[in-house]
């Protein structure tokens, strides 16, 4: 496959924000601050009126296919 220069241009920008990304992302805690985060993440909540809603709307240019 031969690569463009607008391919080439993305590509060495995606690969410059994954390196900023990754730079930044880097948390640090304690065993018990790793045991809060991850039974926060993997409690089910309960849906808000507010999320309901958004979910009802229709995006911009979405095709249903129901």
């Amino acid at each position: 496959m031969r690569m463009t220069g607008t391919d080439f241009v993305q590509d060495e920008a995606k690969r410059a924000a994954d390196e900023v990304v990754m730079e930044r992302a880097l948390v640090r805690m304690s065993l018990q601050g790793f045991g809060a985060s991850v039974a926060a993440i993997e409690t089910p909540t309960a849906a808000t009126p507010e999320f309901v809603e958004l979910l009802k709307q229709r995006v911009p240019g979405a095709t249903r296919f129901n």
